[in-house]
């Protein structure tokens, strides 16, 4: 049986992770993560490091303005939690949303493992080259 301390302790972890995620605070992103995290994508079949994960969120904040998670669905079990929402923001100019599942295991207060969950054709503006008229607008 989890006892409500932990449930709380997992709560905490990833409401502060992704909160520091959408204001684009990467310290604080990275301080939600153990030393030995890894990120595993459904698209691409990829298990990053901490230190390759983290230079992805970095590119991910960079990309999206404004970007929010928005219809957030999270569960908390004793152990991780897992999240449904829609990643919404700005992209090169244009509206941008990705709908995603984060599953995410949680120690000693920290995120050691996320497995993500996401439609990789939604993907695809992220990763256009942008048109020399929409580079100057």
């Amino acid at each position: 049986m989890t006892d409500t301390s932990e449930l709380r302790e997992v709560e905490v972890v990833a409401h502060r992770f992704f909160d520091a995620l959408a204001l684009g605070k990467l310290a604080l992103v990275e301080q939600c993560l153990c030393e030995d995290f890894t990120a595993w994508h459904n698209f691409d079949d990829i298990k990053q490091t901490r230190g390759e994960h983290l230079k992805t969120l970095a590119w991910l904040c960079r990309s999206i303005h404004e970007l929010r998670f928005e219809d957030v669905h999270r569960s908390v079990y004793g152990g991780g939690f897992s999240q449904r929402h829609v990643l919404r923001g700005q992209l090169h100019g244009q509206p941008f949303q990705l709908f995603a599942c984060i599953v995410g295991e949680v120690e000693g207060g920290l995120i050691k493992r996320t497995f993500e969950y996401v439609d990789s054709a939604q993907l695809a503006p992220m990763f256009q080259r942008r048109t020399k008229q929409e580079q100057t607008s």
